[in-house]
């Protein structure tokens, strides 16, 4: 894992179709029950916005990788999301990819997180953040 400056993140948006390939692999990976994160600002991002899932745990995280790749191929569309980064949220978990965001964000789609868990990681460490 490598530490990054929030300063070289550099922001892209996601197509309605890209988004559309995400959200169904993520329905497949998930049984339904993941949820597609628009406007969330993980740790280091100083209030910039970014694209997430809302999974179960790592096994579906997982899961959501190989089931990307095949939706990509079922849509002809392709996705490259780079570099992930987590947080825990208890029960659930969000992986959010800080270089990626929607150009709209729908205030009705906003899933509440609830407060971090007393072990989730958003101080910075030696001054940078994990991303």
């Amino acid at each position: 894992m490598s530490w990054v400056s929030p300063t070289l993140i550099h922001m892209s948006i996601l197509s309605n179709d890209q988004i559309d390939v995400i959200e169904d692999a993520l329905d497949r990976c998930s049984d339904g029950e993941g949820e597609l994160y628009r406007g969330y600002s993980g740790r280091g991002m100083y209030g910039r916005t970014c694209v997430g899932i809302v999974v179960a745990d790592e096994g579906q995280l997982v899961a959501f990788g190989r089931e990307l790749e095949r939706a990509a191929d079922r849509h002809d569309v392709e996705v490259d999301l780079g570099r992930m980064a987590f947080d825990s949220m208890g029960l659930r978990m969000i992986a959010y990819w800080p270089n990626w965001d929607t150009a709209d964000e729908d205030e009705d789609d906003e899933i509440d997180l609830g407060p971090m868990p007393d072990g989730g990681r958003s101080e910075p460490i030696n001054g940078m953040y994990d991303v």
